[in-house]
């Protein structure tokens, strides 16, 4: 998938203008599901099976009733990661910064990027 979307980037540059918080806004949200996959795979890597569905269930048991925004679900990622998620959702959700990480990283290799940017091994 990252290979596709370093491709995709190639062909449309408001991928590397838009941030994906603001994919619904600017009318981008077909992109949301292949970026927001890569992002989630590169969260459940770095936080682990276990940490990664407690935040995904806590999630929906907070915000089920009334709907969550994605400023929600990064306060709670963060609440609950035992690693450091700043530079990941700096780089995937506020910012175009994934364009540059999936043009010099496999998609595989995408947590690996980010352990090594907070020291983690």
């Amino acid at each position: 998938m990252a290979g596709w979307l370093s491709g995709m980037v190639k062909k449309n540059d408001r991928l590397t203008k838009v941030r994906m918080a603001d994919y619904g806004r600017m009318q981008m949200t077909d992109y949301s599901y292949s970026v927001g996959a890569l992002m989630f795979y590169t969260l459940y890597r770095l936080m682990g099976h276990q940490a990664f569905t407690h935040l995904v269930g806590a999630y929906y048991q907070r915000y089920e009733a009334g709907g969550g925004s994605s400023d929600d679900f990064v306060r709670l990622a963060k609440e609950l990661s035992p690693v450091s998620l700043d530079q990941v959702f700096r780089d995937w959700l506020y910012s175009t910064r994934w364009t540059e990480a999936i043009a010099n990283t496999p998609g595989h290799a995408l947590p690996d990027r980010y352990r090594a940017a907070v020291g983690q091994k």
